[in-house]
């Protein structure tokens, strides 16, 4: 059926969304307050249903905006405190207290995998120390390294503190900081993990090892969906770049690492939750094996490293939506000119499939100038 054509109605406010009570979160969002509410509008969708359109193949209604912890996107980050590495990351998002970061300190250690971390406020990051690698061959790393028992976990407790937090009409969106490859990198140092992924000698207990942390992911996800049945996407931090390009080759990664993350994938789209890779890093040649062959839903990558915009358009025939930065406007622009910018956005990428991706927030004007364009080009799509 045809979906009904753009109404002024759809920019009227009905309400707010509540702000993050955990708002001391990266250095490199210093002064953004989450605690602020931000408007809810008199949408002919919900932002999730929205979402759902574009990830299943069809038209949205408007350009989904993911922006981490900005408010004025259409997810609501999930990071609960019963993963002690949201905690060592400064990155707990759930219904709970505020969390006191700065009574904790910048080295925590970390019940997950029995291991210290190090915050950096000017990264915005936490890192294991490196130097003193916990696993030094991965043909030990059943002697040395410890599993989370999740059966010790007050999954009521979890259940009751965060079934409000993950009602919502946005995308709920569970992140596990340390993915498949991440995981190594923090027992075995960067180069150690790098060289164990080639190493003939090492990679039959790799493959053992990512194996089992993969049952364990897939253990913990599920647990969570049942104890938070609103989570509707799992977000893995899986970086394969660097700043100047991957990690490993794509041979690598289709060899030791794309059968796990589409395992993860498979799991979480078998239970009615979307999948996303979150890769930062300059993706080069990594790009194909991303759009063709990890099972992920999207991909919101680092915009100063990637030209998210002619990713699109290369892909734009694959299912596959790429995060991009959205439309400069200058600071004296005026309501014209900027649903102008937002006009001629929506003209150039309006056939790509695109996700409107800033770390910051987005001047309202233009966000509400996207949407505007963006419903008067789909007002007449039939789906």
């Amino acid at each position: 059926m045809a979906r009904p054509i753009f109404s002024e109605k759809e920019m009227e406010v009905i309400g707010s969304y509540p702000g993050l009570k955990s708002v001391q979160l990266l250095g490199i969002m210093s002064g953004i307050d989450g605690r602020v509410a931000f408007p809810k509008r008199n949408r002919p969708i919900t932002p999730y249903e929205n979402w759902k359109l574009l990830l299943t193949g069809k038209k949205p209604y408007w350009i989904p905006r993911y922006g981490f912890v900005c408010g004025d996107d259409d997810i609501v980050g999930f990071r609960p405190r019963e993963n002690s590495d949201n905690i060592a990351n400064h990155q707990v998002f759930d219904g709970g207290e505020y969390y006191d970061y700065v009574g904790l300190g910048n080295i925590i250690y970390s019940a997950w995998f029995d291991l210290v971390w190090e915050f950096v406020p000017s990264c915005g990051g936490a890192t294991v120390r490196p130097g003193e690698p916990r696993v030094k061959d991965m043909n030990q790393w059943r002697e040395i390294v410890k599993f989370p028992n999740l059966d010790e976990v007050d999954w009521e407790a979890c259940a009751k503190r965060n079934r409000e937090y993950t009602t919502s009409d946005k995308m709920v969106t569970l992140g596990i900081q340390c993915g498949i490859w991440e995981r190594l990198i923090s027992l075995m140092d960067v180069s150690g993990a790098a060289m164990a992924l080639i190493d003939e000698d090492q990679k039959d207990a790799v493959h053992a090892f990512f194996d089992a942390l993969t049952d364990f992911y897939i253990d913990y996800i599920g647990r969570l969906k049942k104890a938070c049945p609103g989570i509707t996407n799992v977000l893995i931090h899986e970086d394969w770049c660097h700043q100047n390009g991957p990690f490993f080759s794509p041979d690598t990664a289709r060899e030791m690492l794309v059968p796990y993350m589409n395992k993860l994938a498979d799991f979480c789209h078998a239970n009615g939750m979307f999948f996303e890779h979150h890769c930062c890093g300059k993706l080069g040649s990594m790009a194909e094996v991303m759009v063709k062959e990890v099972r992920s839903d999207f991909w919101c990558g680092q915009q100063d490293l990637n030209d998210g915009r002619a990713m699109a358009k290369k892909y734009k025939d694959e299912p596959f939506p790429f995060g991009v930065q959205s439309p400069a406007v200058p600071d004296d622009a005026t309501p014209e000119e900027i649903q102008k910018i937002a006009d001629d956005f929506v003209a150039e990428y309006g056939d790509c499939k695109i996700i409107i991706c800033d770390m910051t927030p987005i001047r309202p004007e233009l966000l509400e100038a996207l949407y505007r364009a963006y419903r008067i080009r789909y007002s007449d799509y039939e789906y």
